[in-house]
């Protein structure tokens, strides 16, 4: 099992799921079905369910346009193999929540943020050598 963890066509189907389950539920917090999300991008439900089941090899113009569609920003990040990677979004007013769970998470997650926040804030800031300005 683990040497097929390692496979590219594992990695794949890894990442055509987790976007799958992360745009349905990104929906149901939203509150749209399958049939408005398929009226709103001019394809039909049948397409929409084959996103939603990671079936389909979506371009990245594709994700764009199923999360933008829904009220969303899309994001693309990179990591270390073997690393584990937590998403926590800020809410509006500051209060963090775990997308994972859906849930707001504790006053400890909530300073931690903060700090997270201010890091990678300094990190992409105009003059920081790994950014790049037009």
């Amino acid at each position: 099992m683990e040497e097929s963890r390692r496979t590219l066509t594992y990695a794949q189907e890894t990442a055509k799921l987790e976007f799958a389950s992360d745009l349905h539920a990104f929906m149901e917090r939203q509150e749209i079905s399958q049939k408005s999300l398929a009226e709103c991008i001019g394809k039909s439900e049948a397409h929409v369910s084959k996103c939603l089941r990671g079936d389909k090899n979506l371009t990245i113009d594709s994700i764009v346009e199923l999360v933008h569609a829904c009220g969303g920003k899309a994001h693309l990040r990179i990591s270390q193999e073997g690393n584990t990677i937590r998403w926590l979004e800020m809410l509006a007013g500051g209060r963090p929540r775990s997308s994972s769970t859906g849930q707001v998470v504790d006053q400890w997650a909530k300073s931690e943020a903060k700090t997270c926040h201010t890091a990678y804030e300094a990190d992409h800031a105009p003059g920081h050598p790994h950014v790049h300005t037009a």
